[in-house]
């Protein structure tokens, strides 16, 4: 994935989705503090950009997402994607523990920021 800035793409949905996939968390940053929907989709496309962190493993940019409510709320969330990604629905959780793992980090970020946010985890 490669770095873009926000001049180079105007679409607010794929800037983010490039930002999360590639672990930018502080365009992601930059961009919601700017206004930017924290669910931004592509037309036809559920995915957000906290199902793209998951799907990379880029804990930095799930922490950040799993600020705004309104990502916190999509978070249990079940996608069910296009084009085979992914191949069952998912939510941005499920996804971040079924291709990383229960350790790794990515999985971590959901648990111990929703904790500290006071989201019951095991309701994901």
């Amino acid at each position: 994935v490669i770095a873009i800035s926000s001049e180079e793409e105007p679409n607010e949905w794929l800037r983010l989705q490039r930002y999360a996939q590639a672990g930018q968390h502080e365009q992601i940053d930059a961009e919601l503090k700017k206004g930017a929907d924290a669910n931004a989709r592509a037309p036809g496309d559920d995915r957000t950009p906290l199902f793209w962190a998951a799907w990379e493993g880029r804990p930095l940019v799930v922490e950040r997402l799993l600020r705004e409510p309104s990502a916190r709320e999509l978070a249990k969330t079940a996608v069910h994607g296009r084009d085979g990604v992914p191949q069952k629905p998912l939510s941005p959780m499920e996804v971040a523990f079924e291709r990383w793992g229960q350790d790794s980090a990515s999985f971590a970020a959901f648990g111990h920021l929703m904790k500290a946010l006071k989201v019951d985890v095991g309701s994901i």
